[in-house]
């Protein structure tokens, strides 16, 4: 953690000294902070600290679900803040589809699931996946640690979404836009649009 003297000049750019600037709000103390871990740049640690909040659109399309065959598009447009973790973002897309929040997840930057350097995972209640217990086999990291903004995610991005491992609940995410949160919105997590039924989770003859 940066050790900020309080009698300089904030980082944050606002002329004052730090002790009566951002030490002062806990939430923009942190942002302060987090600025500083990530850049040692004066002006990219003001970008940082002083853009406004932003909002993230996706859609996601649930493209696979094991033996289920999906004959017509199933999917979601969700928004949510940057400032979300990944976490929070696996707990929207389980309200979209209307999932049961019984399994394990991952998000997978990448296409190959099998690269741990591009995958964030987390239990139903959002704790890290611990390692396994033979060899020193690389463990995805905590998608509850994570926050969206942190991933470089633009417009037209597209990443992966996985529920419950056995059955392979397996769903496209795309980046819409990002967009600037207005005053009034608060904590946005809202859905959207909803295209298509999702079938049932456990499998049903029948849909």
């Amino acid at each position: 953690m940066a050790n900020i003297p309080r009698n300089v000049s904030c980082p944050c750019g606002s002329g004052k000294k730090y002790k009566k600037c951002c030490r002062l709000d806990p939430q923009r103390d942190a942002e302060l902070r987090r600025a500083l871990a990530m850049s040692s740049d004066p002006a990219t640690i003001r970008r940082l600290v002083n853009q406004p909040a932003q909002v993230l659109r996706l859609k996601v399309q649930l493209t696979d679900m094991g033996c289920t065959t999906i004959p017509e598009e199933v999917s979601r447009v969700v928004e949510i803040l940057y400032t979300s973790t990944l976490h929070d973002l696996h707990g929207v897309i389980q309200q979209a589809f209307r999932w049961d929040n019984d399994h394990l997840y991952s998000f997978h930057l990448s296409d190959d699931f099998h690269d741990r350097r591009q995958e964030y995972a987390g239990t139903p209640r959002g704790e890290a996946l611990s390692p396994p217990p033979w060899g020193r086999a690389p463990v995805a990291q905590a998608a509850a640690a994570t926050e969206l903004r942190d991933l470089g995610l633009e417009t037209g991005r597209s990443f992966w979404y996985r529920f419950d491992y056995g059955d392979e609940l397996l769903h496209r995410l795309t980046v819409l836009a990002v967009r600037e949160a207005q005053p009034e919105e608060g904590k946005v997590a809202r859905i959207l649009e909803v295209v298509g039924e999702a079938p049932p989770q456990y499998g049903d003859e029948d849909w």
